[in-house]
């Protein structure tokens, strides 16, 4: 009872100030709120594959000279004819796509490939040619909806107050 009363009188004034001190975090908020939102689309393949990914190359382990574990990074270099920078023109054979769908890779799945995001570059002339086992067609991935928006990339809005 004791603690009670002293404390009881404290948690008061804390809630009191509660409002003032959380009035600034309010129009934060409603700009995190859609980031949340269209992150949460992507959990499964952006999230969880890039944290993995970065696990599993920065956890690597082996042994040593005399049997000692040592830490190793991991991982793989990507070599395409894309690889070289400085080209003025996209290359025909990019199919790159900034804003993909958030199920995009089950495209994959289907037995398909990524869509691009745009092949207007298709016509552009091939100054390097495609190292391996060819250039997949261009397939525009076209407009996705998003919080009630359709459009080619994702448009966050303040979350309503």
């Amino acid at each position: 009872m004791a603690a009670g009363n002293r404390g009881l009188p404290s948690l008061s004034r804390v809630l009191r100030a509660a409002p003032s001190a959380l009035k600034p975090a309010y129009p934060a908020s409603r700009e995190l709120i859609p980031f949340m939102q269209l992150l949460g689309l992507y959990r499964s393949s952006a999230v969880i594959g890039t944290l993995t990914n970065v696990g599993a190359v920065l956890n690597g382990k082996m042994v040593g000279p005399q049997g000692k574990i040592i830490g190793r990074a991991g991982g793989a270099a990507y070599l395409s004819n894309e690889s070289i920078a400085g080209f003025v023109k996209k290359l025909p054979t990019n199919r790159s796509n900034a804003y993909p769908k958030a199920d995009a890779l089950d495209d994959i799945k289907r037995g398909g490939f990524l869509k691009s995001y745009d092949c207007r570059h298709t016509g552009n002339r091939a100054l390097v040619p495609p190292i391996g086992s060819g250039v997949p067609p261009c397939v525009v991935q076209g407009p996705w909806e998003f919080n009630g928006v359709t459009a080619y990339y994702p448009r966050l809005q303040l979350a309503p107050p």
